[in-house]
């Protein structure tokens, strides 16, 4: 998705993008009817893997909402197909949890972020069970240990994420106080001059977490996808 988002953003392409997403719906809508029709957990499998794709297009071009109800139904398939622990559940949360930081839906945003923290730690418990068991036998626990490390040091860059939602719900409710503190406190200060809505303008002028915030996550996502093991994130959660 890399060479995408460099795409839109040299060009401009906002037809290009609607071509890209009416292709990949209509592999969606195709997926649902082989669903309908009895198509097994197979077809299930690749609906959720397409609904996740409609929401990592949503998402590169900036409709957050729509990337969310995208990703939702992604999450709603794999909760019946997965395991609780899947990897696959843990990356979607982690897309959900990007896509409403984006959209400044900060509490969504921690929800989601913890959920794929949860998850991967409880795959870590299993594996770490997994990998006792195998030392016993004759079977070597390598990959299980590198998976272990993997997953330990994917954590604390979902924490850091967790505590930057934190740290944005909590500017913006003290940046809303403020603001209304200024039109409660000061309405018959602003008649008087400029100065009088200082107190409004700053407020109103403080720096908003944006999409270019947290842009770099996605960015990262997008290489690691394309084969660079330790890039980010998003690539190591997913299976």
């Amino acid at each position: 998705m890399a060479t995408y988002a460099q795409g839109f953003s040299r060009d401009g392409g906002l037809a290009w993008w609607i071509d890209l997403y009416c292709c990949v719906d209509l592999a969606r809508s195709i997926l649902y009817r082989r669903v309908q029709d009895g198509g097994g957990s197979a077809a299930r499998a690749l609906l959720a893997d397409v609904h996740l794709a409609l929401g990592e297009v949503a998402l590169e071009s900036e409709t957050y909402d729509k990337a969310v109800i995208d990703m939702q139904s992604c999450l709603d398939l794999q909760k019946e197909l997965y395991r609780s622990d899947d990897r696959r559940i843990a990356e979607t949360h982690y897309q959900m949890g990007l896509a409403n930081s984006l959209a400044s839906n900060f509490e969504d945003a921690i929800t989601h972020f913890k959920n794929a923290a949860n998850i991967l730690e409880t795959k870590i418990k299993t594996l770490e069970t997994d990998s006792s068991l195998k030392k016993l036998g004759s079977a070597e626990p390598n990959s299980i240990e590198s998976e272990i490390k993997e997953l330990k040091e994917l954590l604390p860059e979902i924490q850091e994420k967790i505590q930057d939602m934190m740290d944005y719900k909590a500017e913006t409710i003290k940046r809303v106080r403020e603001t209304l503190c200024g039109a409660n406190g000061e309405g018959s200060s602003q008649s008087n001059g400029p100065g009088s809505s200082s107190g409004a303008s700053s407020s109103s002028s403080a720096p908003r977490p944006a999409a270019s915030d947290i842009s770099h996550l996605i960015k990262r996502k997008r290489k690691a996808s394309e084969g660079e093991a330790d890039s980010s994130a998003a690539k190591r959660v997913n299976t």
